[in-house]
């Protein structure tokens, strides 16, 4: 799905243009509209647009100058400049700029449709695989990835005592090709890949190069980042703005926009569904443990089923909150054990059903799941330790592993 922006101060012909498109190819874009250039920039920092349909001349804000504001905010949108002048200037000035097309009113609709057309049809080009796959050095990267993924599994494990040292951060980072700053911070986002039962290994190596090959096509262009596999097999991106001066809000806005755009072109190239999580905020690169540790909570909470999501952890200052509802979640543990020590199977099952659901379907902070899910199976692991059971599946010991589940869903079945 694409978004088309119409741009016009004339609303007899921004209104017409946004009916025609409308219903035209609804399955494929997403249509807004605009009357000035300020109304355009308020839709460009709320959601990503990739194709705008702008008359050139405006009071106010011209379209050329729209344009400016467009390219810092998302690089890769299409311009169609739409004009009632045949100014030369106006139009010179307009095919000088890349991926801008040119087109007079006079032309009419069929005209405007057929390039819109045109465009869709190149963005979608610019998204084959083929392309990516030729512009890459494969067999380098693959070596070069291999060296940043130890790297950064190691500094995920302990980033408060390997990111203290900058000069040596620096150092390591020209070593393996690293383009971050270590004296800057860093915005974490996860990836997940769903794959079909069975995949094997060799499979899965070459659809985790796809899909960063396919993330750098859309990012490089606006951001520096960095992907590297963790030691669950998911993808870990560390990202910093290319500006001097960047908005963290604006990276992340950006950041989410774009994950759409990767999520339609690997589910298109691929026929792989990808699922993102990502923080809200950049930390320093000595918080990068707790907060990847937050991403993978927040992962293991809400993904499942296959299904692409893009999630975004928040910073939730209403501490007090948290406490009761930890405590809350202390005391059905509590209760749990006392049903379970009494024998009282169906008062067990049904605390428990009640607590698993609120847990994996109500907006639980996904900590505070995390807790919930270890009361319980403290509680249970210490039960069948005193009755001493045999275990030779194994499954005694995954109750109390809960990074050794692909969600908090499976480890309830658990």
């Amino acid at each position: 799905m694409y978004r088309l922006l119409v741009v016009d101060d004339e609303e007899i012909i921004t209104n017409s243009l946004y009916e025609v498109f409308h219903q035209w190819m609804p399955e494929k874009l997403d249509v807004c509209r605009a009357y000035s250039g300020k109304e355009a920039l308020n839709w460009m920092s709320r959601t990503r647009i990739d194709i705008v349909l702008t008359d050139i001349r405006m009071p106010g804000m011209s379209g050329l100058e729209l344009t400016e504001s467009i390219r810092a905010l998302w690089p890769r949108c299409r311009i169609i400049f739409l004009t009632g002048y045949s100014d030369f200037d106006y139009a010179y000035q307009a095919i000088q700029m890349p991926n801008v097309r040119y087109l007079l009113k006079t032309e009419g609709f069929d005209k405007v449709m057929e390039v819109v057309k045109e465009v869709i049809h190149e963005i979608e080009s610019g998204n084959r695989m083929n392309e990516w796959l030729m512009q890459s050095r494969v067999q380098i990267e693959a070596l070069e990835w291999m060296e940043q993924g130890e790297y950064f599994r190691q500094f995920v494990a302990d980033s408060s005592l390997l990111g203290q040292d900058k000069e040596a951060m620096l150092s390591d980072f020209r070593t393996l090709n690293i383009g971050l700053d270590p004296k800057l911070p860093v915005l974490l986002a996860l990836g997940r890949v769903a794959y079909s039962a069975g995949k094997a290994y060799a499979e899965k190596k070459n659809s985790h190069r796809s899909v960063r090959l396919i993330w750098n096509s859309f990012m490089d262009e606006h951001v520096r980042s960095i992907g590297v596999l963790d030691k669950h097999g998911d993808l870990l991106w560390m990202l910093q703005p290319r500006s001097e001066n960047p908005s963290g809000d604006r990276l992340v806005l950006y950041l989410e926009g774009t994950l759409e755009l990767i999520q339609e072109a690997c589910l298109d190239s691929l026929g792989l569904a990808v699922s993102f999580t990502i923080s809200g905020f950049s930390c320093r690169w000595e918080d990068v443990t707790p907060q990847y540790e937050r991403l993978r909570r927040l992962q293991q909470l809400k993904m499942g089923d296959g299904i692409p999501m893009i999630l975004k952890d928040q910073v939730d200052s209403s501490q007090a909150s948290h406490c009761k509802e930890g405590v809350e979640t202390s005391h059905k543990a509590g209760v749990l054990e006392a049903h379970l020590e009494a024998g009282r199977e169906s008062e067990f099952m049904s605390e428990l059903e009640q607590l698993s659901e609120f847990v994996l379907n109500g907006d639980d902070h996904h900590q505070h799941a995390a807790q919930a899910y270890y009361s319980i199976a403290v509680v249970l692991y210490a039960k069948l330790t005193r009755l001493g059971l045999q275990d030779p599946t194994g499954e005694r010991g995954k109750l109390l592993d809960l990074e050794g589940h692909d969600s908090m869903k499976e480890a309830f079945r658990i």
